[in-house]
């Protein structure tokens, strides 16, 4: 099974990131990989203003990086500083860096509980 490190957009933090994140978790689980979600779902309560809690969630990423096969990222909702900094990383230890869209989400029509 193909070990992918998820990264979407968690900011801000709301119940849309955390529905896209699950629908991006879904996406790789159908494609037969097994994924590991960056910040969204393991940190979840994380403070964006909090430097400390930002480099727990940055040195979280990087460990589970270092083993990965690939780094998927979801750019439906925007790439914004941390997830480049994601990119870059997969790209200095030379690993595959695949971009992919949800076509529910590509719409703007949000997956969101009634």
């Amino acid at each position: 099974m193909r070990r992918v490190v998820v990264s979407t957009n968690t900011i801000p933090f709301d119940i849309k990131a955390i529905c896209y994140a699950h629908d991006a978790i879904n996406d790789c689980l159908e494609r037969g990989e097994a994924p590991l979600p960056t910040s969204a779902l393991l940190l979840d309560d994380m403070d964006e203003c909090d430097t400390a809690e930002i480099i727990t969630s940055l040195d979280v990423a990087e460990a589970w990086l270092n083993c990965a096969d690939a780094l998927v990222v979801f750019v439906d909702q925007g790439v914004p500083a941390n997830m480049r900094f994601y990119i870059e990383m997969a790209r200095r230890w030379a690993m595959e860096v695949e971009f992919r869209s949800l076509p529910q989400w590509a719409t703007d029509k949000k997956c969101l509980p009634a």
